[in-house]
């Protein structure tokens, strides 16, 4: 019988955990910065390294597991009494130690420092429970204390480590948790999605797109801007008609108002083209749909056009991986060309603070990219940005930035291409 995603997923053993909190001996120092709870979850940003990283807790029922992340899921966020007694007492200070309180099971300790003006009695760490049907988060500050659910008793008997067995690492346990909640978020696939059920879908959805544009392309098409701007050209003052007001400023000069009013008219023309072709090749597609028929939709889609290709521009190409292309563009208009065209969960990649090639990593919707994946595509940016080849740049060390498409903007009228960003994550490589 084929096994389903949880089945193949354990919760984790005494000996992983000790295994993942020596891994995790690098936050020890860095400062928490936030802390995030859902319903069933609780995440801890530590800034470390430059960023923050992001040490978090499924605290499923049958396999309570911590995780190491660079972002954290989009969940629903709570605000619940932890979290707020979290926030309240810890963030803000410095992780003192982490360690396994291996006479207790598999629970995993975090200790924070203290000020000098605090007390020295009274304990000052999280205590995070990972037994199955028995996890919880304690938090404890000097006199006070706050637990996510009712403590239930922990083992009496001492808890013996298996030595044989075979261990998970930090990396396989978050890669593995990442696999479950992607494949947990696909639509499946049921006896309704029959060929004819599909093909009538995508009937439907285009018919809805060309009713869309159509209306789009009628409400653009007034040319109000244009006659409002010619209007004021001939008559000189801004007592326009009243079917014009609206797009006036009677605050600013007669000058200012025809150039806004013509640029406004310039692109809303601009945008009617672009409606207009898109419609002609919604309209091809649709006939295209109703000639082929249901079965030939179903065993024969169109092949997916490269993003070079998607945003008419001119670049290169790497292939990363069967699922993976790298893209650059071969000038500042390519380059956001292709970020224009890029998926909001697509990567963006550009050498930290030196001038360079943008670079888009296109991946299928939830895909998770490893991180040797990255490495690999950062390499070839760094190589095309500065046009050599990885020999030369041998013991070399360079910073790239790797942000999601959807937090980067282009600079609106800047035509160097520049972009602003936000959630940005560094890969430092070496050559």
């Amino acid at each position: 019988m084929e096994q389903t995603p949880t089945t193949r997923f354990p919760p984790l053993t005494l000996g992983e955990l000790v295994g993942i909190a020596g891994e995790l001996q690098t936050l020890v120092g860095a400062q928490l910065q936030e802390c995030l709870q859902t319903s069933s979850e609780l995440g801890l940003g530590f800034y470390h390294d430059r960023r923050i990283q992001w040490l978090w807790f499924d605290l499923d029922p049958r396999r309570p597991l911590v995780l190491k992340l660079d972002t954290p899921p989009k969940l629903k966020k709570l605000t619940k009494p932890l979290s707020l007694f979290i926030r309240s007492n810890f963030v803000g200070r410095r992780l003192k130690a982490l360690t396994v309180r291996i006479e207790s099971g598999r629970v995993l300790v975090l200790e924070f420092h203290r000020s000098s003006e605090e007390p020295s009695e009274g304990e000052m760490n999280l205590e995070i429970r990972l037994l199955p049907h028995g996890q919880n988060v304690i938090a404890k500050f000097l006199d006070k204390g706050i637990s996510d659910s009712k403590p239930k008793d922990l083992p009496s008997a001492p808890i013996e480590m298996r030595e044989d067995e075979e261990r998970r690492t930090l990396d396989d346990v978050t890669q593995a948790w990442l696999a479950l909640k992607s494949a947990r978020s696909q639509p499946t696939q049921t006896k309704k999605d029959a060929p004819e059920k599909v093909w009538a879908r995508a009937i439907e959805k285009k018919e809805a797109a060309l009713v869309r544009m159509r209306e789009e392309l009628e409400i653009k098409a007034s040319g109000a801007e244009r006659e409002a701007g010619e209007w004021l050209k001939a008559n000189g003052t801004l007592e326009v008609p009243q079917q014009w007001k609206e797009l006036v400023d009677t605050d600013k000069s007669i000058a200012w108002n025809i150039q806004e009013l013509f640029r406004l008219a310039k692109d809303k023309e601009r945008k009617i083209e672009g409606t207009r072709a898109r419609i002609e090749l919604v309209e091809s597609e649709l006939a295209k749909l109703r000639n082929d028929g249901p079965i030939a939709h179903q065993a024969a889609p169109a092949p997916e056009k490269s993003l070079l290709e998607r945003a008419d521009a001119k670049g290169r190409r790497f292939k990363l991986a069967g699922d993976i292309d790298v893209y650059i563009g071969k000038s500042a208009g390519d380059n956001l060309a292709l970020l224009r065209r890029a998926q909001p969960f697509d990567y963006w990649l550009h050498l930290r603070d030196m001038p360079g090639s943008h670079a888009i990593l296109r991946r299928t919707r939830g895909r998770v990219v490893t991180d040797g994946e990255l490495v690999q595509a950062a390499k070839w940016v760094v190589e095309q940005s500065l046009k050599k080849n990885e020999l030369q740049l041998k013991g070399e060390r360079y910073d790239v930035l790797i942000v999601e498409c959807r937090f980067v903007k282009p600079i609106r009228g800047d035509k160097l291409g520049r972009v602003n960003y936000t959630n940005d994550r560094v890969l430092s490589i070496r050559f």
